[in-house]
């Protein structure tokens, strides 16, 4: 193999790489550095790593919209479940569901770094969601994974996501 094949295997295996929970790893710096134009054309040595430490480079964040329609979908969806165990519910009881029950729309709001994001979301299929804000839609489907998180399809590309209930509201990683 050559170099450049080794670099993008590993590449590719670190965007793979899924860790749970509040465990800060370098996989976001490592993935940075293997795709750095001069680490790519092998025009590295230790003084490159040393400038590049005292540079302090950040890794990038994940873009705040991708972050709220995911965490947007992953409510909508939670929420669509618990609303169809209570209609059951009410059905194995011999009761007759409110009608509220039967809503495929969700209002959803999240903060994301100080941000507020209103979000609608419909259901519009049986793991389908469209979501509004501001006049712009999209479409997103989202999967349970059998370790408890998400996976979201949207515009062509899969996220994992895992969210848990907190004091402050919905914690998405």
């Amino acid at each position: 193999e050559t170099r450049d094949m080794a670099r993008r295997q590993l590449v590719l295996a670190l965007k793979e790489l899924s860790i749970r929970g509040d465990i800060h790893t370098t996989v976001e710096y490592l993935v940075e550095l293997l795709e750095n134009p001069e680490y790519r054309k092998n025009k590295i040595d230790t003084s490159w790593l040393d400038r590049r430490i005292a540079s302090n480079v950040v890794t990038r964040k994940p873009d705040p919209v991708l972050v709220a329609v995911v965490g947007g979908v992953v409510r909508a969806h939670d929420s669509m479940n618990t609303r169809a165990k209570e209609y059951r519910a009410c059905l194995e009881r011999g009761q007759v569901p409110p009608t509220t029950l039967l809503s495929v729309d969700e209002p959803v709001e999240l903060i994301y770094d100080s941000v507020k994001y209103e979000l609608h979301t419909s259901k519009s299929g049986p793991n389908t969601y469209i979501v509004a804000c501001n006049g712009t839609y999209v479409s997103a489907e989202v999967r349970m994974l059998s370790d408890g998180g998400y996976l979201v399809l949207l515009g062509g590309k899969s996220h994992v996501a895992y969210s848990r209930e907190e004091p402050s509201g919905l914690r998405l990683v």
